[in-house]
């Protein structure tokens, strides 16, 4: 079955697709897939500029929980102000170099990844972790 997803004239987000696993942080650029739940041939490859913004997270070496410490650390964030361009597309009724619109759901799933990661980053530069 072939479906053409379009957007809708009165609104520019794609509520159909979902934020993929896989994405890439080159400085403070997002580079993200948004894919369809049930065909994988339905997809937008796209990047977008994402703000800096400090944010901590708990950090303890033992097992006692009175030891925590804050750690505050550099993240990235994407709001709903911020435009992704699409890179490459199928079965979408978008182009190359198009800005379009996440909704709240997407937004809230990307900033998740991103945080997990620049976590990740923090946790392994204060056990001594190398990449």
């Amino acid at each position: 079955m072939n479906m053409l997803f379009t957007l809708p004239a009165h609104k520019s987000s794609i509520s159909e697709l979902v934020i993929a696993d896989e994405y890439a942080i080159k400085n403070d650029l997002v580079y993200f897939s948004l894919v369809h739940p049930k065909t994988s041939n339905v997809f937008i490859n796209a990047v977008v500029a994402a703000k800096s913004k400090q944010v901590w997270t708990i950090w303890n070496t033992t097992s006692d929980p009175q030891n925590d410490i804050d750690v505050d650390f550099d993240s990235l964030e994407v709001d709903s102000n911020s435009r992704p361009i699409v890179e490459d597309c199928d079965e979408v009724d978008l182009t190359q170099n198009q800005s379009f619109r996440l909704n709240e759901n997407q937004i809230q799933l990307l900033n998740a990844m991103i945080f997990e990661h620049f976590e990740q980053e923090k946790v392994n530069e204060l056990r001594g972790v190398t990449a």
